[in-house]
């Protein structure tokens, strides 16, 4: 519709910005304790209420679950495939960003945790509720550790799963 388009017109250098800081926290699997903290706080910041980072460093935040047992899951994860935990710089260069996971699946990471803020700046929540998940372990060895603690601990309850993942010209869905 012609009011998303503005949103992300409106809001097209805050994606950016929130890509790049991300893609500066090194996160490989099983070390994405620093990335896990700033969604938290990210999200805390926007008025997110119930976020937490369980023990498989999943950060979830369950909007209106309570007492719902046919939840949408939705996804994207905070790890990247490169073991190194230094610090990388982002270079932008033609319009695009370069960086070690920014479209795995950092970029979409960031378009996420704006879909939840809009959806909290409106006092919109989805009728049966939305877990949204910045999962842990995603990539290679992680073993999709993360994706298998949330179905684990809402186990019976996951109506489908959304995973926001890889490029621009595909999703995975798992209904």
């Amino acid at each position: 519709t012609q009011e998303q388009e503005r949103y992300v017109k409106v809001h097209q250098a805050e994606l950016v910005d929130l890509i790049l800081t991300l893609c500066r926290i090194p996160a490989p699997s099983h070390q994405e304790d620093a990335r896990a903290a700033f969604v938290r706080d990210w999200l805390e910041g926007t008025g997110a209420k119930g976020v937490y980072i369980d023990e498989a460093k999943n950060v979830v935040f369950p909007m209106a679950c309570d007492g719902k047992d046919s939840i949408p899951v939705f996804m994207a994860h905070t790890d990247t495939v490169f073991p190194d935990p230094t610090p990388v710089e982002p270079v932008m260069a033609e319009g695009r960003i370069h960086c070690p996971g920014v479209g795995d699946d950092t970029a979409n990471l960031a378009l996420m945790l704006l879909i939840i803020r809009r959806l909290l700046e409106e006092g919109r929540t989805p009728p049966k509720g939305a877990l949204f998940v910045a999962n842990s372990c995603e990539e290679g060895l992680g073993n999709l550790k993360g994706c298998r603690k949330i179905m684990e601990d809402y186990k019976g309850r996951v109506a489908c799963l959304t995973s926001f993942d890889g490029g621009l010209e595909s999703y995975v869905d798992y209904a």
